[in-house]
C-alpha cells in the first residue's frame, strides 16, 4: 500500500485543514499494532477528510485504501476503517437511494 499511497499527489488534494499531505501516514497508521496509534489516526482522519460529516476530496482519494483496510483487517483497525467508509458513503450517496432506479425508469424511453 505504501507505493500506491505515495503515487497520489496529496499536496494537491484538500481536506478540512488544507492540503492532505498528512493523510497517507494516517492511513498507514490505521494498521499499526498499537491501538492508541490507530485511534489517533482515526481521530485525525475523522477531523480532516470527513470533517463534521462533510466529505472532502482527500476522503475520496483515501476511500479505496480505507475499504481495503476494512476488508483485510479485524478488530480496532477494521472498526475505525469501517466508520470512515460509512461516513464517506453516507456523504456521497443520494439522500433517497431507493428512488434512483424508479426515477431512472420514469425518465427512460422504452
Amino acid at each position: 500500500m505504501t507505493d500506491e499511497l505515495d503515487a497520489i499527489p496529496w499536496h494537491t488534494i484538500d481536506h478540512a485543514y488544507g492540503y492532505a499531505t498528512d493523510t497517507p501516514q494516517h492511513l498507514r497508521n490505521l494498521t499499526h499494532p498499537d491501538p492508541e496509534v490507530i485511534q489517533q489516526s482515526h481521530s485525525a482522519l475523522s477531523a480532516s477528510i470527513v470533517h463534521q460529516g462533510g466529505v472532502w476530496p482527500a476522503a475520496l482519494a483515501a476511500f479505496p485504501y480505507l475499504l481495503r483496510i476494512f476488508l483485510t483487517h479485524s478488530g480496532h483497525t477494521c472498526s475505525c476503517a469501517s466508520a470512515l467508509v460509512m461516513i464517506i458513503v453516507k456523504g456521497i450517496a443520494p439522500p433517497i437511494p431507493s428512488l434512483i432506479a424508479y426515477g431512472y425508469l420514469l425518465n427512460k424511453k422504452i
